[in-house]
């Protein structure tokens, strides 16, 4: 199938080049002389033109085209490609958190793996309103375990994220999280200044929701090691699992991955696992199996004994005379 035609101009194609290198995007904006925050809006909507979800994506796109113009060979002799024993956080800062966790990211955030048997225990009759919730709630956290943070930007420009703050307060959190993660500044701060609204009405998010917005949007804009002390405290909170100490432990891997602190964004991409891990040892010892019962790779379903007796046939070696 041939592939949508999409134009790139001079600087994306440079964008591009430098992803394909594994470079950051603090090392991108100092190659192409922009702040941090607004080469992550240039990212952005570089993905969003291409129609794809994340820098691992778009460097896929970038390669299937150098592919096509003949350079594929030259762009691999460039790639280090993965290192020797790569670590789950060598592996997340090369691809991404959504990743490396796998179908593991369904134990991560709201409406998750949890919160889905926790429903089914208390044997509530079907509610098709509560369902669209829990799906728009799960694309959400996909989307930020991905590192796709253009997602919330469409969504606040389309009036869909004050919806679903109103709707699930602890995803309109999360969607205004992705807003300051995103470099999208101005537009987190109206947000914000939304779910404050709310706030004091007695509606939407809870204080302590509300205090990280304010501590993530100071680590990230002002860089100040407080406000990331902060998001530090909630994220390694005692306690039961919850949607905000998920959201910070995610947030903190961005943090550091912002700040180029590399060794400390795999050590928090690794945080996310082991709650991951933790959460899943949970629904076990309840006797559930949260990725799936043993099962045997089935055979053929007509025929099926035949058929691996003709198989075995074709896989005996060929005897020369």
């Amino acid at each position: 199938m041939k592939k949508p035609s999409v134009d790139i101009d001079a600087q994306e194609r440079q964008m591009l080049e430098l992803l394909s290198r594994g470079e950051s995007s603090r090392e991108i904006a100092r190659h192409m002389g922009y702040r941090e925050g607004t080469m992550r809006v240039y990212l952005h909507e570089l993905y969003r033109k291409l129609g794809v979800a994340n820098k691992t994506n778009a460097v896929i796109w970038y390669l299937d085209r150098t592919r096509e113009s003949g350079t594929l060979a030259a762009r691999v002799a460039s790639d280090p490609g993965p290192g020797t024993e790569e670590s789950f956080g060598d592996f997340t800062r090369r691809t991404s958190l959504a990743a490396a966790l796998g179908v593991m990211g369904t134990f991560i955030g709201g409406h998750g793996r949890l919160w889905e048997v926790g429903q089914r225990l208390k044997a509530a009759a079907p509610d098709p309103a509560a369902e669209t919730r829990r799906r728009e709630s799960r694309r959400i956290w996909e989307a930020l375990l991905a590192g796709d943070f253009a997602l919330a930007k469409t969504m606040a420009d389309s009036g869909r994220a004050e919806i679903v703050l109103g709707d699930s307060p602890s995803d309109g959190v999360a969607l205004a999280a992705m807003l300051v993660m995103g470099g999208y500044t101005s537009r987190a701060e109206k947000f914000l200044q939304h779910v404050a609204r709310r706030r004091k009405a007695g509606h939407g998010a809870t204080a302590r929701e509300l205090a990280f917005l304010n501590l993530l949007l100071e680590a990230f804009e002002k860089h100040t090691d407080e406000a990331l002390a902060g998001v530090h405290h909630l994220a390694h909170e005692t306690g039961p699992a919850n949607a905000l100490r998920h959201l910070a432990l995610v947030s903190l891997h961005y943090a550091w991955a912002a700040r180029g602190e590399e060794d400390r964004a795999r050590a928090s991409a690794l945080a996310v696992w082991h709650e991951a891990e933790s959460i899943r040892g949970q629904l076990e010892a309840m006797g559930e199996s949260p990725l799936g019962r043993k099962a045997t790779n089935p055979a053929p379903a007509k025929g099926g004994r035949e058929f691996v007796r003709a198989a075995i046939e074709r896989l005996k070696p060929v005897r020369t005379a």
